[in-house]
């Protein structure tokens, strides 16, 4: 729900391929600095960590379906934890924020 809000916003990552150099194969990497996906040697020129494919999965596909549709997916908690706290950040740095009260409290929640 959160990466349609995000999507909602106008600040849309590019998850459909690599925000570097276009590409749509070996994709290995989300990088908010840059704005979506990298492709594996995108991610090693910038430095970015590579993310599993679990998580490269599941990031698209949050983006890419309507929320009454997530009911046939189920997310791994530790991934949807990591995408939610990914979201959380972006949406701080695109806001330009060292803290949103309300996501700050949330996060400790959880």
């Amino acid at each position: 729900m959160l990466g349609n809000i995000i999507k909602n916003s106008g600040y849309c990552l590019n998850y459909s391929s690599c925000v570097s150099c276009s590409t749509t194969s070996n994709i290995t990497s989300i990088s908010f600095k840059m704005g979506g996906f990298l492709c594996h040697d995108c991610a090693l020129k910038f430095n970015e960590k590579e993310s599993d494919v679990n998580t490269l999965k599941s990031f698209r596909y949050s983006f890419l379906v309507k929320p009454s549709d997530m009911k046939h997916f189920k997310l791994d908690e530790t991934i949807s934890l990591n995408l939610l706290k990914n979201y959380i950040n972006y949406v701080k740095s695109v806001f330009n924020e060292k803290e949103i009260k309300a996501l700050d409290i949330y996060l400790k929640s959880i």
